[in-house]
């Protein structure tokens, strides 16, 4: 068994939060699909019912494999096998939304948004399926409306699920499934002070703690229950959550016997008093990050910009490094790129620069090379380590770092991150930002552990 505790510090919560919630996730019922694991369910359901205490069970989508008539009936005879005191709630997964089955979803399972609340906790479940798609969307609306129910419950312990994830996963392989609007998501669960996060969808157990900078949310990825296509050793889970108070208690329990257990990890989780500046004081470092210059010695107007953002960055004072996270130039043409070179020059501070989307067409590379420096490169001072990364693939939106790289930049920055400020600089998001689609990002993530 896998534990973790954490502590929510947050005087707004009210006191008198407790509650114990089953999850499970990604049964992806079916009689006619081999990826259905029909042994791993029934020991997961004989396990389930010696529970004891449970307030909720929440299944956080994918109850099919194919939305269709006959396995939705067939999961409403197997789900029955559950003989807990309280039902269970279901959020519907892209998979059930197949074939037309959001229709079969509601009829025969259930609202596909539902809530839970007393006095002082409320739960909101959400619909992100798109039919027919594996990606999913939360949709403008439906996140004003969220935003309203959240903002009109200040003092309460708020939980919001869904089944798509809100950010990557690692072990998960390439990133093509969250949802497309997640930046504006997350920017909702911020400004409304969500406490947890709970996702399904990727068929393994995962805790990010998302840090805003005056608290925390807690993001939680269950794994599979009985999917046959698991990820890397994660096999068929179950999940125990026990909020007491402002204590988050994760049980993330192995159905199979021979499963190892797990060791356990806390973490505390707090909101944050930013300290007032001091009179005179002097920033410990200071950075300065801008992207998307497009140079072209032919577009006199750009030109114009980039003299201006050149002049302000060299009229500042005590400047640690100047960041640039690439398309430099418009189109990667010899003429941009030696134009590039020679007004990157005229920056007084150090500056590192590395490559975009639009400096990769082709001969992009040799031109780079030529005129702009290594692909990847570092700085390091004092107080300060810059990871400056190479995101891109030829000619391609998409970014990769790739698996030996990634290794080695854990291996640094677990070596400097005790002694200095760690940056990594490269040209794709790694969490995606508000007001953007969540489609041009980096298919693989930077992580040094499984629960960060």
């Amino acid at each position: 068994m896998k534990t973790t505790s954490i502590k929510v510090a947050n005087p707004t919560i009210s006191e008198g939060v407790k509650k114990r919630f089953l999850i499970i996730s990604d049964t992806h019922i079916s009689n006619s699909e081999s990826d259905f694991n029909l042994a791993a369910f029934k020991k997961g359901i004989e396990q389930i019912n010696k529970l004891k205490n449970i307030d909720y069970i929440i299944h956080l989508g994918d109850l099919t494999q194919n939305g269709t008539l006959l396995e939705f009936e067939y999961a409403k005879t197997l789900m029955s096998e559950i003989k807990q005191k309280v039902p269970v709630q279901y959020v519907i997964g892209n998979h059930d939304a197949l074939n037309v089955g959001y229709l079969l979803f509601e009829e025969m399972i259930g609202e596909r948004h539902f809530e839970i609340e007393d006095e002082n906790f409320f739960l909101l479940a959400l619909d992100s399926t798109i039919p027919d798609l594996a990606t999913g969307k939360i949709n403008y609306r439906t996140m004003m409306r969220v935003k309203n129910l959240l903002l009109d419950r200040p003092n309460k312990m708020k939980v919001v699920c869904f089944h798509h994830q809100l950010i990557p996963i690692p072990h998960t392989g390439k990133e093509r499934s969250a949802i497309l609007d997640s930046g504006d998501m997350l920017q909702v669960l911020k400004e409304c002070g969500v406490h947890l996060v709970l996702n399904g969808h990727r068929h393994i157990s995962n805790l990010y703690t998302i840090n805003f900078g005056n608290r925390d949310l807690l993001a939680f990825n269950s794994g599979t229950f009985s999917s046959n296509k698991t990820r890397y050793r994660e096999n068929f889970t179950y999940n125990i959550i026990d909020l007491n108070n402002d204590i988050f208690r994760f049980n993330i329990i192995p159905i199979l016997q021979q499963e190892k257990f797990k060791k356990e990890i806390f973490r505390k989780v707090s909101t944050y008093s930013l300290r007032k500046k001091k009179k005179d004081e002097k920033p410990f470092c200071k950075i300065i990050h801008f992207f998307d210059s497009s140079l072209s010695p032919d577009d006199k107007k750009t030109e114009q910009t980039f003299n201006k953002l050149i002049q302000k960055i060299n009229n500042q004072n005590d400047i640690s490094i100047v960041l640039h996270s690439g398309n430099v130039t418009k189109n990667s043409y010899k003429e941009e790129y030696e134009f590039a070179r020679e007004r990157l020059k005229e920056i007084t501070y150090p500056y590192i620069v590395v490559p975009g989307i639009n400096d990769v067409k082709p001969n992009g590379y040799q031109l780079w090379l030529k005129n702009i420096g290594d692909l990847d490169s570092t700085y390091e001072d004092d107080k300060l380590v810059v990871l400056a990364l190479d995101t891109t693939t030829f000619n391609s939106k998409f970014g990769r770092i790739g698996r030996r790289r990634i290794k080695e930049i854990s291996e640094q920055t677990m070596k400097k991150s005790r002694e200095k400020v760690i940056c990594v600089l490269c040209h794709h998001e790694i969490i995606p930002t508000p007001m953007s689609v969540w489609k041009t990002e980096l298919c693989d993530k930077i992580k040094t552990s499984n629960f960060q």
